[in-house]
This record gives C-alpha cells, sequence and structure tokens, in this order.
C-alpha cells in the first residue's frame, strides 16, 4: 500500500474541536474522509461519518464508507449536524475530474 498522498496533521483536530461552530453533540460527516481522521473528533455525544472515494483509503478506518461524496442516500438528507472537510489534494482521483 503507497501513502496518502495528504498528511494528515493531529493538531488540525484540535482546531476544528476549538472551533466556535463545532457542535459538541450529534453527527458529524467528512465527504473527503481519506484514512479517517475525522473519526477523531468522535465522543461519545458525537459520532462521526466518512465518505471516502478511493477504497484504499476508504478500508483504513472502520468507519469511513467507500463511496461517492457527490452521490449520498437521499436519506442522508438534513441528518448530520455539521460537515468538514479538508481541501483534495494532488491524488489519482482529483487528477482526472
Amino acid at each position: 500500500m503507497i501513502a496518502h498522498p495528504a498528511k494528515f496533521t493531529p493538531t488540525i483536530i484540535e482546531e476544528i474541536e476549538a472551533h466556535p461552530l463545532l457542535p459538541k453533540s450529534g453527527i458529524i460527516l467528512d465527504v473527503f474522509a481519506g484514512v479517517g481522521g475525522i473519526h477523531r473528533l468522535a465522543t461519545p455525544n458525537r459520532k462521526t461519518v466518512g465518505v471516502e472515494i478511493e477504497k484504499e483509503w476508504s478500508d483504513a478506518h472502520p468507519d469511513t464508507i467507500h463511496g461517492d461524496a457527490t452521490n449520498l442516500p437521499e436519506s442522508w438528507s438534513n441528518c448530520f449536524d455539521a460537515i468538514v472537510s479538508s481541501p483534495v489534494y494532488g491524488s489519482r482521483m482529483s487528477d482526472h475530474h
């Protein structure tokens, strides 16, 4: 397995956690989850869901779903309390879209 092209910076979780708009409970969605760093925000009161289009990365964390964020299930409408993400980096997928 090759290394993920986007380096995950652990301090980013501290910065997100400190953001005044981040809910302390509920469900947070990351539509470009990569290897699943978003799940570090999970607490007993806050669930995290990650979606990743590249299977090798979605397989890196059990709470990350392999799928296309532009085609999420309709049942997911209005069920998230926050959506967080980082920009898409020069990955194999973004190079072709």
